[in-house]
């Protein structure tokens, strides 16, 4: 299999046009390559049904940040198989973590009961993804859906877009991902709601800066990109044990024996606590002083091109996690 990366190769005199080109073909390739190996291959590495579900998000991160160079139907039509193809994996990626976690427990004899259960439901799981394989022919309709779209990017209805240099385009375009991202670092981060809108900015500002790096200065990859990715995943580690905690309490409620209760129980626990405590650290770890260090940073790299560019605020931004 290809080794797929995040980071897109271009240069600053490229027209937009080409590179955006270039990032779709390679992320929706990634995508349909991954949705091969986790429909037909998952019980050999369980990174299969994983890196199908990254690479469709980093898919549609792509389709976001070059929409309106391509025609708007088109777009939606492939935003939404890539959903479907996200979603399907959902189940199975969750089995498979909590099957790995039970592992561990090997003295837990409610565990290896309940490990049974899982890998049970981890079969089942496998459904949807096959499913969806067999409906697009194997990958066949993905690959022909793209195709036409990538043929349709830059065409627009009076003039050719995108023949803009991909460095000029970049900077302007990461300015307006960024605006979204402190208005939610800024909210009320105790509130989880607020938490979690921080996480799905902070992850489309993630995506956005490896599509848009190789038109900015190197210090996006060697400074401020390691800066995101740290908060990003500190975010990720609560939601992780936040999600756990709900696959927990799920597996508690369908569970027929008062053994495996107790263990679920006593693991949700354990879940709750590692999630008030993980959101207490990050809280003391976000300050001002942090913030204003990657605003800085921000501000440093995008002054290195200083750009009149026109207002974004109209095009369409999509959940990151869709």
């Amino acid at each position: 299999m290809t080794n797929y990366s995040k980071w897109t190769e271009a240069t600053p005199e490229e027209p937009v046009r080409a590179v955006a080109i270039r990032s779709l073909d390679a992320r929706l390739q990634a995508v349909r390559d991954y949705l091969g190996k986790a429909a037909g291959e998952a019980h050999k590495d369980v990174e299969y049904v994983h890196q199908m579900r990254v690479w469709s998000r980093r898919a549609h991160a792509a389709l976001q940040l070059y929409r309106t160079l391509m025609p708007e139907w088109r777009v939606q039509r492939l935003a939404k198989l890539l959903g479907r193809i996200r979603r399907a994996a959902n189940d199975a990626r969750d089995d498979d973590v909590f099957a790995a976690r039970l592992a561990k427990e090997k003295k837990n004899p409610a565990a290896r009961l309940l490990l049974d259960r899982v890998r049970d439901h981890r079969r089942q799981s496998q459904e949807p993804i096959v499913a969806i394989y067999r409906k697009l022919d194997k990958g066949e309709k993905l690959e022909k859906r793209a195709a036409k779209l990538l043929k349709r990017v830059g065409t627009g209805s009076r003039a050719p877009l995108g023949v803009e240099p991909f460095g000029d385009w970049a900077s302007c375009r990461l300015k307006a991902e960024i605006e979204p991202f402190f208005q939610a670092a800024t909210a009320d981060l105790s509130v989880t709601d607020q938490l979690h809108r921080l996480r799905i900015a902070g992850k489309q500002l993630r995506y956005s800066m490896e599509l848009l790096a190789a038109g900015l200065p190197e210090t996006l990859r060697s400074h401020v990109y390691p800066m995101v990715r740290d908060l990003q995943d500190r975010l990720g580690t609560i939601n992780d044990h936040a999600t756990a905690q709900q696959r927990l309490q799920r597996w508690i409620q369908e569970s027929p024996s008062k053994a495996e209760r107790k263990f679920l129980e006593s693991q949700c626990e354990i879940e709750l606590d590692r999630t008030a405590t993980f959101c207490r650290e990050f809280l003391e770890w976000w300050n001002d002083h942090r913030e204003a260090e990657l605003r800085q940073a921000f501000e440093q790299l995008l002054n290195a091109g200083q750009l009149a560019c026109p207002d974004a605020s109209h095009e369409f931004r999509a959940d990151a996690s869709a």
